[in-house]
């Protein structure tokens, strides 16, 4: 009997070893298959950090954006955005539930800045375990300047100028006296009144006219 319950003792002990193995390597994304697939469980992390100016204060506002770089059969390249947030008003940001497998690109942008963009990825060098946590630390923005095109200003006078002893009648800057006679121009006038013989009255009285 004491041999028997050896024996079962032993048969039990080398099949909870030789589980172990298998279940170390079914915890790991990278065994076998793609994440989530067949072979490794999905895991997902943590990407964190601040936004700085080149003085290394935060930088409010900024838009962080986080997109999956892939590449298909034939090398063709396709993007995904798969995060995205604003800064907070001291610079930080945390884009969370993100697959550890996979290759990914940083992009920030905010007006007055230039765009960065920059690789990240939860691997660690040597091929060692996923950092799931990950801290990309302060990311500098350069500023960036604005450069406009030239401007030009035009400006034309106003149609009636007032003095102290007369107003002046602009007749150019009237678009209804455009292609018409003198007369036709005098028409326009306030206050003038022009009869068919061309005979100018203002005010119940003959003005004179300057040409």
């Amino acid at each position: 009997m004491n041999i028997f319950a050896s024996r079962t003792y032993l048969a039990v002990l080398t099949l909870i070893l030789l589980s172990l193995p298998v279940a170390g390597f079914a915890q790991w994304p990278g065994a076998g298959g793609g994440a989530g697939g067949a072979g490794g469980f999905s895991m997902n992390g943590r990407l964190y950090g601040k936004v700085v100016d080149q003085a290394g204060d935060g930088v409010s506002y900024a838009a962080v954006q986080l997109w999956a770089i892939s590449q298909d059969s034939t090398g063709e390249t396709s993007e995904k955005l798969v995060a995205g947030q604003i800064s907070e008003a001291n610079g930080d940001f945390s884009l969370e539930e993100i697959p550890a497998r996979g290759r990914y690109e940083l992009r920030i942008s905010l007006l007055g800045f230039a765009s960065l963009t920059q690789p990240v990825s939860f691997m660690s060098p040597g091929g060692g375990r996923p950092n799931l946590d990950k801290d990309l630390g302060n990311i500098a923005l350069e500023p960036k300047d604005a450069v406009l095109d030239e401007v030009v200003i035009e400006a034309e006078g106003a149609t009636v100028t007032l003095a102290l002893d007369k107003k002046v009648f602009r007749v150019d800057r009237n678009a209804t006296a455009t292609g018409g006679t003198a007369v036709d121009a005098l028409r326009n006038v306030p206050s003038l009144s022009v009869d068919f013989d061309g005979n100018l009255t203002l005010r119940n009285a003959a003005p004179q006219v300057f040409v």
